[in-house]
């Protein structure tokens, strides 16, 4: 990326947006999924050494930490996103 490029997008007024309600909701559950997927990790691995590898409650701990882990993924990226406002100005709602 050249300087002209920055120089442009500096220009241009490119700035985040502040987050909405949904994505403050997103962000949290992202952490809280994490977190759960954390949970799921040290418990597959206790039950890992505890019944083997081929048990089904193992299976069922890998399937959770997986699920936790993607879910917390798209949580985080939807709740970090710049999204665009969605609401008119008062000047181009009115008509003259």
């Amino acid at each position: 990326m050249s300087t002209s490029d920055i120089n442009e997008q500096a220009e241009l007024g490119i700035k985040s947006n502040p987050k909405g309600m949904m994505q403050k909701v997103a962000l949290f559950f992202a952490y809280f999924s994490f977190t759960l997927a954390a949970i799921s990790g040290v418990l597959l691995y206790l039950k890992t050494q505890e019944l083997g590898a081929s048990d089904p409650v193992t299976a069922s701990f890998l399937a959770s930490f997986f699920f936790c882990i993607f879910a917390g993924v798209c949580l985080f990226i939807m709740g970090n996103a710049n999204l665009p406002k969605f609401t008119f100005d008062e000047s181009t709602s009115k008509s003259d």
